[in-house]
């Protein structure tokens, strides 16, 4: 396990390259900003992130699976997420990303519940996966975007509840 604690990152092409690692990378009150992407990888380490802050990056995290996100921020990203699939995001706030909060267009199996969504383009666009679990979109706040939602290949079932749109 690679524990990193209290980092500020700034100005880096990738940050955490971690494509074809193995392992857990734990990520817990840092702060991401001013990068291209912080996180990317398609394969291989878990990655956990705690209270941290991603702001002003062009990718917050950039195809990431495996990942546990909780109360973290997302903000004056370009994406906050992008491309991410197998995810769990709890109690983290998206604020003015500039195209997407989250953005899961392609494929993904996931939990966002207690999170918010306020004043990004889009703040969460997914497809509807043929995981083997149902996506879980629960009791969220999506306010103030310019669309809220916005889903592709609905071909699965998905659970979205409580959720409140203003």
């Amino acid at each position: 396990i690679l524990n990193l604690s209290y980092i500020d990152a700034s100005y880096a092409n990738v940050l955490i390259n971690s494509d074809n690692a193995t392992g857990n990378v734990q990520l817990t009150n840092c702060l991401f900003h001013d990068n291209n992407k912080v996180v990317y990888e398609y394969a291989g380490v878990d990655i956990s992130i705690d209270s941290c802050r991603f702001t002003n990056n062009y990718y917050g995290i950039d195809g990431h699976r495996g990942t546990i996100i909780s109360n973290t921020i997302f903000d004056n990203n370009y994406y906050g997420l992008y491309s991410v699939y197998e995810i769990t995001v709890n109690n983290c706030t998206f604020l003015n990303n500039i195209e997407a909060g989250i953005s899961c267009k392609y494929s993904w199996e996931g939990i966002i519940q207690n999170s918010k969504f306020i004043a990004n383009n889009i703040g969460l666009e997914f497809a509807v996966s043929n995981g083997s679990t149902p996506d879980q979109i629960n009791n969220n706040i999506i306010s103030c975007n310019n669309i809220g939602f916005k889903i592709y290949y609905c071909w699965w079932t998905s659970n979205i509840s409580g959720n409140t749109f203003r």
